[in-house]
């Protein structure tokens, strides 16, 4: 029996330290053999896998569907070079320490060139500007990059699945 319609959106790679154990060549050809058209890789925080997902979607007749698992904060600050969120916290009260430490998780996938170039401006604003112990992003910089992206709940450490936990917002 041939299924047909089937295709993952939420899969990890060496790429995604401690989360991901598959080369992105594994997961091209295992899509081949299912006979999935697409290839879709959602790293956490990291878009390093995308040229060896390019070149093993054309090795394997598939279609590449480009992603990020995010991870965010909503008071995650834009931080200068060489500064650190710990020391934009040090004079904090301790409520608002525990709420800029919490990352949630975010699957953004891209639909168009658009939401590909907005996924890469995320990924570097994180790695950049957002550091602290992961690459994040806050509400805003999701707003001004948000044009040719889906945004997903992806796990039970999303803000939505968090908010399951508090029972509210």
């Amino acid at each position: 029996m041939n299924i047909v319609g089937l295709e993952h959106l939420h899969r990890h790679t060496i790429f995604s330290t401690l989360d991901g154990y598959a080369e992105p060549e594994e997961y091209g050809s295992y899509s081949s053999e299912v006979n999935q058209k697409f290839l879709c890789i959602s790293d956490h925080g990291a878009m390093g896998a995308v040229p060896r997902q390019i070149r093993t979607c054309d090795e394997n007749n598939l279609e590449p569907i480009f992603a990020v698992e995010l991870y965010v904060n909503p008071h995650q600050p834009k931080l200068k070079p060489g500064e650190k969120t710990g020391d934009y916290l040090k004079d904090a009260d301790d409520a608002f320490k525990k709420s800029v430490r919490k990352g949630y998780h975010l699957l953004a996938i891209a639909y168009n060139e658009t939401g590909y170039a907005n996924l890469v401006r995320l990924s570097s604003w994180a790695w950049l500007h957002g550091y602290y112990y992961k690459p994040r992003v806050n509400h805003e910089i999701l707003e001004q990059h948000k044009e040719g992206i889906i945004f997903t709940s992806c796990c039970y450490n999303s803000e939505i699945g968090q908010a399951f936990d508090r029972g509210g917002e």
